[in-house]
This record gives C-alpha cells, structure tokens and sequence, in this order.
C-alpha cells in the first residue's frame, strides 16, 4: 500500500494522473534574470515536446502586468521590472501552470542569465503542480523520469489484465 500511494504521488507529480487531494502544491519563488528587459522561457509538456500558442501572464499582486503567447517553439519573452511576480501559463487541453518568480537584475545575472522552463501537463486540473526551473539539465532529467515511469506503469498494467 506504501509503494502504491508513493507511484501514484509521483505520477501526480509528473502529470500522468490528476494531483487533487494527493499532493499539496509548495510554491518556492524563482530567481530569474531578464535577457534584454524580458523574462524568457520556454513551455513544454512531459515529453519535452514544446507547446505553441500557450497565453503567458506575469502579474504582481493579482494585476496583470504583462503578457504574451509562446510561439511554436514553445518560447516565450514578457518584459518585466526587477521584481516578484506570479507567471501564469494557460492554453486548452492542459492543466494551468503557475510559478512565482523574483526578476533580478544583478551584475551576476548579466553574465549568466536565466531560462524559465515550464512543463504543462494534460487535463484540466485546477491544483496541478506545476514543474519550473532555470535548469535545462533538471528539466531534460524530469521529462526522462516521467517517460520511465509512464513506461513502468504502463507495462504493469498490460500484464494485469
């Protein structure tokens, strides 16, 4: 019953089931720098496969600020103020992504800037969790877990029925 509850908590996670009532959502905030007075980043789905046309929102305080639409690479640019916003990510037939990000604008930052990379998940899940870093490395490494698992989970089932 353990490992149960543990596969379908990380399938939650990774967005092969819907999370509500598994898995509470923790929000940490992100620093991100900005690439020519804009956040940039790029939206995808577990596969890693880049989602087109998603609306992406940066909102301080319930306002919106600003906003844009990820091309078909899955890529997007919104400009932003140095600052802590709430980006929102939306588009048909995938669950909501949200993420609080700290805009930096340190002399650090110029040297080494920030990607945003999102992973939507399919459905319509109002309190999914949504997966974000800055790391393309933790990301790939995401979409490898999830293919795995997926696999894992399917080849069980197969030999269930």
């Amino acid at each position: 019953m353990r490992k149960l509850s543990g596969l379908l908590l990380t399938l939650a996670l990774l967005g092969t089931i819907p999370a509500t009532c598994l898995a509470q959502c923790v929000y940490r905030t992100i620093s991100v720098s900005r690439v020519d007075g804009a956040v940039v980043g790029t939206i995808a789905d577990p596969y890693g496969r880049p989602i087109p046309n998603v609306n992406v929102e940066l909102k301080r305080h319930g306002e919106l600020v600003a906003a844009t639409t990820t091309n078909e690479s899955g890529k997007f640019s919104v400009s932003a103020k140095p600052g802590e916003y709430d980006l929102h990510a939306h588009t048909s037939q995938f669950a909501p992504g949200f993420a609080r990000i700290n805009v930096r604008s340190d002399f650090e930052q110029t040297f080494f800037p920030s990607h945003l990379w999102m992973m939507l998940t399919p459905g319509v899940a109002i309190d999914q969790c949504t997966f974000v870093t800055t790391s393309r490395k933790q990301f790939e490494s995401a979409v490898q877990r999830h293919k795995q698992e997926l696999e894992e989970f399917n080849k069980k089932n197969a030999t269930q029925k």
